[in-house]
């Protein structure tokens, strides 16, 4: 599908909540469109999407900016950090308070070890394996682990 083809992409189904537009944003937009309709009628549709789009693109890059500055103020021992890597350790805070009333447990797959794995590690010296050889290292060992935990 082109960028020139939106209309077809456009949501077809009902929605649940569609959130009302203040009375002042609403006369604004009818009178702005009426007007862009008038001045180019024969490009209106294609005019309307640009604007649209423009619109959105700027929305999107204000929020942006706005989170970024918010999230580096809420969590100002990580400031330095990428945003992407402060998000994602506010998504995994939201994600940790929702689990503990819940009360369950969960652990990480990949990038997370133990200082024993490394002991492991430098006995079997499986630093001089390759990449995929580590992962199935790490794999069997993690296997082993939860079998020892009863966990499968």
């Amino acid at each position: 599908m082109t960028n020139k083809d939106t209309s077809s992409r456009e949501f077809k189904g009902d929605y649940l909540y569609v959130k009302p537009k203040s009375s002042p944003r609403e006369l604004i937009q009818k009178i702005f469109l009426k007007l862009l309709q008038i001045l180019f009628p024969k490009k209106f549709l294609l005019y309307k999407d640009r604007i649209r789009s423009i619109m959105n693109k700027f929305r999107n890059y204000l929020f942006f900016i706005s989170k970024n500055i918010y999230l580096r103020f809420k969590y100002p021992r990580y400031f330095t950090l990428p945003i992407q890597h402060i998000h994602s350790i506010d998504t995994l805070l939201i994600f940790l308070e929702i689990l503990k009333p819940k009360k369950i447990d969960f652990f990480l797959l990949y990038g997370a070890t133990c200082k024993n794995d490394y002991d492991k590690a430098d006995k079997l010296k499986i630093k001089s394996l390759n990449r995929k050889e580590r992962i199935k290292f790490e794999k069997k060992e993690l296997v082993k682990r939860l079998i020892k935990l009863n966990k499968i």
